[in-house]
């Protein structure tokens, strides 16, 4: 009985020791879990870059987030200063610094990437996420990139400053100099394509920091060269007529063709023959001589004399090989040229024009020497001939009619049966071929027809008196 008392007290003492070990485990186990949480909690929660996180091999681990910007700033400044560019044409240099290129960085995009880390999720989680990072530590790159459109009106400067037009060589005509041809030289000329340097150089910047490039612009030919000037510096043409008649015949014959002195005739072009010596008046500087009219008799009217002067540049023309665009012959064959080799003129409707059908221009100088009117064509030689002549053929021949007899009753011309006045001169008629022919070292290489003429036979007219010429009185002797 005393025994079974005594182990009942034992068990309740025991129970009792246990009860307060338990009490205070529970507590330590209480603290120590609170002082754990509290642990992590100042571990996690914290306003710094967590330990194993780096840029470019800069630790921020206990920086803030401006204390990390403040010390990556200076790298991304020495980054920047690598950056350069150098153009360079044969002895000139351009260069720029980082200074002037529009330089950004990734810096604020990594700094974020990187404070992110380890903030998502629970407590745990993140503290696990953290202490992974200290073993296994995450370094970014920093990066820069940059532009250079800000640099291109200064490259555009340079590349005006390089570029250069193409001149063309240029020739002047003097026809009444000894020289008469002084041509300037072709000048080649530079290009620089300013969008494709601009690409180029956008394209190196994509692999270097520091551009050093050779410019190479294009190099333009001119489309005209000296050389080929000098070939339309021969003559390759000239003919000449003998001026006869009245002073004012002269002077129109001489001032009509000083229109066409120093003409530069293009590839194509059109001349006209009344066009350039203008209507027929005394403004224009013409004076009154002979002239055929209508009815075949001569009169003097103004810019009597000019077909000499047409006539003349035709020989000349023909002789140049260039083409004929309109010609008339006169009413009967001249005195100064060929049969067939005439071109008559009358303002406005009777013309003499011809072309330039060559690829080249020519030229055309007309002078005076002593009574004869020169007419020299400069131009390039066609390779296919070097002379050029006329040959007429008379196919057809017609007598010159009688003329018609006209009694002058009103005593217009002549009065008496004795006297005759011829207004219009007989003449007889002729139908004509002219060939222009072309020659190669003396042989013929080439001929076409340029004309078929036909004179028409002109009945003239003469007219006569009609009184008895009066018997001449008796002079009486005085006497002695």
């Amino acid at each position: 009985m005393r025994q079974r008392r005594s182990d009942r007290k034992k068990n309740k003492h025991t129970g009792r020791k246990l009860s307060i070990f338990l009490v205070i485990m529970l507590i330590v186990l209480f603290s120590s879990g609170y002082y754990v949480k509290a642990q992590i909690e100042e571990v996690v929660y914290t306003e710094t870059f967590y330990p194993g996180i780096s840029v470019n091999g800069v630790s921020l681990a206990g920086m803030t987030m401006a204390e990390a910007k403040q010390a990556l700033m200076a790298k991304v400044h020495e980054e920047s200063e690598k950056y350069g560019l150098v153009l360079k044409y044969e002895d000139k240099v351009w260069e720029f610094n980082y200074e002037v290129f529009n330089i950004e960085s990734n810096l604020d995009e990594i700094l974020e990437t990187a404070y992110d880390l380890g903030r998502t999720g629970a407590l745990l989680k993140r503290y696990s996420d953290i202490r992974d990072l200290a073993k296994n530590s995450m370094d970014y790159e920093l990066s820069l990139k940059m532009s250079i459109k800000q640099l291109q009106n200064r490259i555009k400067n340079i590349v005006d400053e390089i570029n250069v037009e193409a001149v063309n060589a240029t020739i002047e005509f003097h026809p009444n100099e000894d020289k008469k041809f002084t041509i300037t030289p072709e000048k080649t000329g530079l290009y620089l394509d300013i969008n494709k340097l601009m690409n180029e150089l956008e394209k190196a910047f994509l692999s270097q920091t520091y551009v050093v490039k050779e410019l190479e612009p294009e190099v333009i030919q001119p489309a005209v060269y000296a050389e080929e000037l000098e070939k339309q510096t021969f003559k390759i043409a000239s003919f000449y007529t003998v001026v006869t008649g009245t002073e004012a015949r002269k002077s129109n014959v001489f001032h009509a063709a000083r229109q066409f002195n120093g003409m530069i005739v293009q590839p194509g072009q059109v001349v006209s023959f009344n066009a350039t010596t203008g209507e027929r008046t005394v403004a224009n500087g013409y004076k009154k001589a002979p002239v055929i009219m209508p009815d075949k008799s001569l009169q003097d009217e103004l810019g009597g004399g000019v077909c000499q002067t047409s006539s003349t540049i035709y020989n000349a023309i023909v002789r140049a090989g260039l083409k004929i665009e309109e010609r008339w012959h006169h009413s009967f064959p001249s005195t100064y040229v060929d049969i067939g080799h005439d071109a008559t003129v009358n303002w406005p409707n009777v013309d003499f024009k011809f072309s330039n059908n060559k690829d080249t221009p020519i030229y055309i100088h007309t002078y005076r020497d002593g009574n004869k009117l020169y007419v020299d064509v400069y131009g390039e030689p066609d390779p296919g001939y070097d002379n050029v002549k006329l040959e007429s053929d008379i196919y057809a021949s017609y007598k010159a009619p009688d003329p018609k007899i006209v009694q002058d009753k009103d005593g217009e011309y002549v009065t008496y049966k004795d006297e005759t006045y011829t207004k219009i001169q007989s003449r007889p008629g002729y139908k004509v071929k002219t060939w222009r022919v072309f020659y190669k070292d003396g042989k013929e290489v080439n001929r076409e027809l340029v004309s078929d003429d036909y004179y028409r036979p002109i009945t003239g007219t003469v007219y006569v008196g009609v009184k008895d010429r009066p018997a001449p009185q008796e002079t009486q002797q005085p006497q002695e």
